[in-house]
């Protein structure tokens, strides 16, 4: 943004547009306006995969998904016109693990009780970090308390069902 505009906007709320999934802030500090594609992902199938099995390759490092960009200037159309033509000045993707309910998943994996899993920060892992290592450890000398082995349990039924070519 230019610096007029970035004082224009340096009181705006954050905007979050459920039926987009998208999430705006501004950030006055460096004349940017944050978007972020809060869908539940992307997935880029390897055609070559072996066995049948789905391999998602990631996206080159400074790139994003072309769905995504639409989606972002389709948000700015509709609530920043002027801004919904403009070329991004830094667009990276996020490999923030999400989980399909959002919790954490803590837990040692079923078929291989040595291995603990500790993933799905869902855009707000970040804030747990100071903490986070605690639970982690306390998992792996099960020590765990049980509320929280119930809530980050290992859970693949949250994800059963789920259509991954439509992501």
């Amino acid at each position: 943004m230019t610096p007029e505009e970035a004082e224009l906007y340096k009181d705006l709320p954050v905007l979050f547009n459920v039926e987009r999934d998208f999430l705006m802030e501004p950030d006055a500090d460096k004349d940017k306006l944050k978007i972020c594609d809060e869908h539940p992902g992307y997935c880029n199938w390897d055609a070559a995969s072996l066995h049948n099995n789905l391999t998602s390759t990631p996206f080159a490092r400074h790139q994003i998904i072309k769905d995504s960009e639409q989606g972002i200037r389709q948000l700015l159309q509709e609530t920043m016109p002027h801004l919904a033509e403009r070329p991004f000045s830094f667009a990276r993707i996020c490999w923030c693990a999400d989980t399909p309910d959002r919790e954490f998943l803590i837990s040692k994996h079923p078929d291989y009780p040595s291995l603990v899993l500790g993933l799905g920060g869902s855009g707000h892992g970040f804030m747990h970090i100071p903490v986070i290592g605690k639970y982690i450890m306390q998992c792996m000398e099960d020590r765990l308390d049980p509320r929280m082995q119930r809530t980050w349990r290992w859970r693949p039924g949250t994800a059963v069902g789920r259509d991954w070519e439509a992501l």
